[in-house]
């Protein structure tokens, strides 16, 4: 099974239609999404997706509403916050903001993988308490750091690559 990673989209049409290109192409088994789509167009993009998507809300998702309908629309759910949810018998959990390693460890010890997004910097590590890949793919838009990307993970071996895109700058 493999999981495409994206976080803070930021409304880059360009990019998230290249997202969905890459992850069709690898016949990604779904996307997960940790906020910071923006607005509801953002969406329509996602319409080519041949995968379900997890998702949850950002702190730049400001059309709430808006962004709910039209991932009905699209056949998913927007999460405020903490979505938790199986894959392939592993434990997922997906926050927008990073979490402290006592949060983690206290309320998600369970959980193999815990997927954030936020501060637009990538992030790959273990969680030293309970052995959790924390996985913060970095901005898929590239509008702060320059470096566009988003990731994918084959559930099988664990294993997290890094997929370059186009950069905003």
């Amino acid at each position: 099974m493999l999981a495409a990673i994206v976080t803070d989209t930021h409304d880059h049409l360009e990019n998230i239609r290249k997202i969905v290109e890459i992850v069709n192409a690898e016949q990604a088994d779904c996307l997960i999404h940790a906020g910071d789509f923006v607005a509801p167009f953002a969406l329509i993009s996602l319409k080519q997706l041949k995968a379900p998507v997890h998702a949850v809300f950002g702190n730049n998702d400001g059309e709430r509403k808006g962004l709910q309908a039209k991932a009905k629309e699209l056949g998913f759910e927007i999460h405020d916050a903490f979505h938790q949810f199986e894959l392939d018998g592993r434990g997922f959990l997906l926050h927008h903001y990073p979490l402290a390693e006592k949060v983690i460890e206290r309320d998600f010890a369970d959980r193999e993988f815990i997927i954030t997004g936020h501060t637009h910097e990538k992030k790959i590590e273990r969680v030293e308490s309970t052995g959790a890949l924390l996985i913060n793919p970095g901005e898929a838009c590239g509008y702060l750091t320059g470096a566009a990307e988003f990731g994918l993970l084959d559930l099988k071996s664990g294993e997290y690559q890094s997929v370059a895109l186009p950069s905003a700058r």
